[in-house]
């Protein structure tokens, strides 16, 4: 069922040390060494082991950097969109091209990125700070702005700022979550930024040696419609794994119920094998999280699981993620949260393709092993399998009924 692709895998950085310069890729072995060394968890890890880039990440440098002169010079001119499943490393790639062409030290702002999202800006945050030593990363205070090469602003915030900086020395523009950028109530931020600009000059004759503000797009969920809003110059599009991907490293089922009651059986077994654990059990509304988080805590949270109510993204921001927690929530943890999990339960199955690739994105992080579990009523299986068939993955997905032991692999048959 769905688009298959080969599953994408992850490339050693030695293979581009001769496109990228020393300084590059010395702030990439730094900066993957160190998250690395975080995600062992204190064991020991060997520094001597070779340093490996995500597929995304290798990909945006072999279209932005490699090849002959002539090539790399009329790249260098155009926009990058960048569609790859959640969780990929797509801020990290993103950001090499700022590792490869900002100029430090100069205390002028050079890149704007624009998320959606405190918590994301959060994390951005600290990526850019990670991978960018020499230039000072400012998100929203105040007193931060100036002297900043590098601003991580949500839109609100961008607006506030725009009348205090300059876009003379500017050299990128990075929009990430681009199509929650634009679906929000707040899209008149983008207008705000168009005007800000200065007048774009024109792609012929002397002006084509000009330097021009670069535009990135990001996003797994990217549409023509998306990048069409952006305005992007010739987009290079960056899409390891194709539209709408799902990695290689996270296994699918779906497990079919006939009524409502054994969706509730079905997730108090699935949140009592440890198998699971640490998991997200996403509803579709407020009231379900509710519902459901208060049941869980009388039955599966006796003793056996730490079930925590995360109807808020407040909840989830630093929260210590234990081997036994259960966190139950609505879409608003499926984008610009972080989380460390075993598997993702869709409690309330998705009505659309966009929505099922952000909410699987939660577990299988930087192509590690995850689960996402799916439970549909058989009344709404034939709408989960028109969502299902448009996406992108490299293995089959498993489909059971529940209290039937077999299983079958979805070979794509209505």
């Amino acid at each position: 069922m769905g688009k298959r692709k080969s599953a994408a895998v992850p490339k050693d950085l030695a293979d581009f040390k001769s496109s990228l310069s020393k300084d590059v890729t010395r702030s990439l072995e730094c900066g993957l060494k160190s998250i690395r060394k975080k995600a062992s968890d204190g064991k020991s890890s060997n520094d001597d082991d070779p340093v490996t880039l995500l597929p995304v990440q290798s990909a945006l440098i072999t279209e932005m950097y490699t090849g002959d002169t002539i090539r790399q010079r009329s790249n260098s001119r155009r926009d990058v969109s960048i569609i790859s499943p959640t969780g990929s490393g797509k801020t990290l790639a993103y950001l090499i091209p700022l590792m490869s062409e900002l100029s430090a030290g100069v205390g002028l702002l050079q890149c704007i990125i624009v998320v959606p999202t405190h918590d994301l800006r959060n994390q951005v945050l600290d990526e850019a700070r990670r991978f960018l030593p020499n230039h000072r990363v400012a998100g929203d205070t105040k007193d931060s702005v100036a002297q900043a090469s590098v601003l991580v602003l949500t839109p609100g915030r961008l607006v506030d700022v725009l009348p205090r900086v300059s876009p003379d020395h500017l050299r990128f523009l990075i929009f990430d979550e681009a199509d929650r950028l634009i679906t929000e109530s707040y899209f008149g931020w983008l207008r705000e930024l168009e005007a800000w600009m200065p007048a774009p000059a024109p792609h012929t004759g002397a002006h084509m040696l000009e330097t021009r503000v670069r535009r990135l797009i990001v996003s797994a969920t990217l549409t023509k419609g998306h990048i069409d809003r952006f305005r992007l110059h010739l987009p290079l599009m960056i899409k390891p794994q194709g539209d709408m991907a799902i990695p290689g490293t996270i296994t699918e089922t779906v497990i079919e119920c006939a009524v409502d009651e054994e969706k509730m059986e079905a997730i108090e077994w699935l949140v009592k094998e440890r198998e699971y654990l640490p998991c997200l059990v996403i509803c579709g509304t407020k009231d379900t999280t509710i519902n459901l988080s208060r049941a869980l805590q009388e039955t599966a949270g006796q003793g056996a699981c730490d079930v925590v109510n995360c109807i808020e993204t407040s909840a989830l921001s630093g929260r210590d993620i234990k081997p036994n927690t259960v966190l139950v929530s609505t879409d608003v943890a499926t984008r610009g949260v972080d989380l460390n999990l075993s598997s993702v339960i869709q409690f309330d199955a998705p009505t659309n393709v966009a929505t099922y690739v952000h909410r699987v994105g939660r577990t299988g992080r930087a192509y590690r092993e995850g689960a996402a579990i799916t439970l549909a009523t058989s009344a709404g299986v034939r709408g989960l399998r028109g969502v299902l068939n448009k996406v992108s993955r490299s293995r089959e997905i498993k489909w059971q009924r529940w209290n039937e032991e077999e299983e079958e692999e979805d070979s794509g048959a209505e």
